[in-house]
């Protein structure tokens, strides 16, 4: 009879790995989990070439906007300063995104990259919209800056399809090249959140110089430290010379 009662508790035994089993999962639901920084990260190498292949095609289109404009008879110089002004802002757009691809940018830098070039560009994009070139730019006129007779009317309605078609380009890949910059802002800032949130990680911190104020911070210490020693020593001192007082009075 104590045979079988003894050898009972061996067949609960196979139950442990089980449970071991189970407990593994459970570390998964962390704060920072690996495999999704990895796919955020992953994220963030698509956008980051989606947004240098539509910064490059949309400079090129700027770049072939403002050829065109300098060399028709139909500009004017109020809107000459807005496409240089686009000009610029895509040349800025492609360069920072090829910076991206080639080297690592530190994450403030790229917070003023993402937050100011969308609002610079679709400002730009903006005021092309609101003086956008219509049939009106090619009518005839004595002064020199419109076509008169010297290419014709016909000419002057065929560069300025195209131009017109070289602003749309324009703006509609800045609009991309805007939406790519916001979305990788909150990407990035996501990401740095995880990793510097995790557990063995050590503080949060954005990549600023943290050696002053540490340095600062144990200065204190040390301060508060002394005098906090110095006082105790003092009282102890005192209330010695008031107990040899008393004695010996």
């Amino acid at each position: 009879m104590s045979g079988p009662t003894e050898t009972s508790p061996l067949l609960s035994a196979p139950a442990e790995p089980v449970v071991e089993g189970d407990s593994a999962p459970q570390q998964e639901p962390d704060g920072s989990n690996p495999s999704r920084t990895e796919n955020l990260l992953r994220s963030i190498k698509i956008l980051q070439i989606v947004l240098f292949a539509s910064a490059v095609t949309d400079f090129a289109a700027a770049i072939g906007a403002f050829v065109l404009f300098e060399t028709s008879a139909f500009r004017h110089r109020y809107f000459e300063d807005k496409i240089a002004v686009l000009l610029f802002g895509t040349f800025v757009a492609f360069l920072f995104s090829g910076s991206n691809l080639k080297w690592k940018v530190p994450y403030l830098v790229n917070v003023i990259v993402d937050l100011s070039i969308p609002l610079f560009l679709w400002g730009c994009c903006n005021q092309i919209r609101v003086y956008f070139p219509d049939d009106y730019w090619c009518r005839s006129t004595s002064k020199g800056h419109l076509y008169e007779g010297i290419v014709g009317h016909a000419e002057c309605i065929k560069r300025l399809r195209v131009f017109q078609g070289l602003l749309w380009v324009c703006i509609g890949f800045t609009a991309v090249v805007g939406v790519c910059h916001l979305v990788l802002f909150v990407l990035r800032t996501v990401v740095l959140i995880r990793q510097r949130a995790a557990p063995g990680s050590g503080q949060l911190s954005f990549w600023l110089p943290t050696g002053e104020i540490t340095l600062s911070v144990s200065i204190k210490i040390l301060k508060q430290q002394r005098g906090i020693e110095n006082p105790g020593r003092q009282a102890a001192v005192t209330i010695e010379h008031g107990t040899l007082a008393e004695g010996e009075a």
